[in-house]
C-alpha cells in the first residue's frame, strides 16, 4: 500500500480501518464499536434473509424481520 501525500505540515493522513477480502470467502462490513458510536447514512441488508440479530439479557437471540407490510416480527433463534 502507497500513500503520497503533499509535503506539507498541516496534511494528515489517517487510516481508520483496513479492509480485505479473499477470493474464497463474501466481504465482511464492520460497524464502528468505539467512539461516538454512530451511523452516518442507512443500513441495508441485500438478501431478505439477512437481517439484525439482538441478544436479550437472559441471553437468547433475536432475529428481526419485516413483512411486506412494513411490520417488524422478532423470531427467537
Amino acid at each position: 500500500m502507497t500513500i503520497s501525500v503533499a509535503n506539507n505540515a498541516n496534511t494528515l493522513v489517517r487510516i481508520n480501518r483496513i479492509f480485505a477480502t479473499a477470493a474464497t470467502s463474501l466481504p465482511v462490513t464492520f460497524v464502528n464499536t468505539e467512539g461516538d458510536n454512530k451511523m452516518y447514512g442507512d443500513l441495508e441488508f441485500g438478501d431478505t434473509l439477512k437481517g439484525i440479530v439482538m441478544k436479550s439479557p437472559d441471553g437468547s437471540q433475536w432475529k428481526a424481520s419485516m413483512s411486506n407490510a412494513g411490520t417488524i416480527t422478532w423470531t427467537k433463534l
